[in-house]
């Protein structure tokens, strides 16, 4: 897999951090939101439905979104809006995604997973007690 992943090029790359730092100086996130926010964009680095598919600034800006509506119930928030350009339509269709991936890994047998949830005890902890959040997440953006 590593192998494959780096014949294309595959890597978290400089967005998805540049992204976070600067939305993290404006917008202050806790400990607990940074550990998951972290947490989430490493599963979504095994998943390639997700990793693939996407611009890694979406992504951040998905996991972001999505983590502080988990934690602390606020919508995406106007300064991201303004600076990124996404509309909430697009951001809830990707914190959709995100969850969809996230409840899957929550209950994945594969030994990448098992070992992800392991080695990263606190945010995989917080991550099972939001899954009926993150389920309400899905069924939302269905309806």
């Amino acid at each position: 897999e590593i192998k494959l992943l780096n014949s294309l090029d595959f890597d978290i790359g400089l967005t998805v951090l540049d992204f976070l730092y600067r939305y993290c100086e404006t917008i202050p996130l806790t400990s607990a939101q940074l550990r998951l926010i972290f947490f989430t964009l490493l599963c979504l680095l095994i998943e390639n439905d997700i990793y693939v598919n996407y611009k890694q600034s979406y992504i951040a800006a998905c996991t972001f979104t999505l983590v502080r509506l988990l934690i602390d119930d606020k919508p995406w928030p106007l300064k991201l809006a303004k600076r990124t350009k996404y509309e909430r339509c697009h951001v809830n269709y990707g914190m959709k995604k995100i969850a969809e991936c996230l409840l899957k890994i929550n209950y994945s047998t594969s030994n990448i997973h098992r070992q992800l949830m392991k080695k990263y005890q606190r945010p995989a902890q917080q991550l099972k007690k939001l899954k009926k959040k993150l389920k309400e997440i899905i069924q939302e953006d269905d309806e």
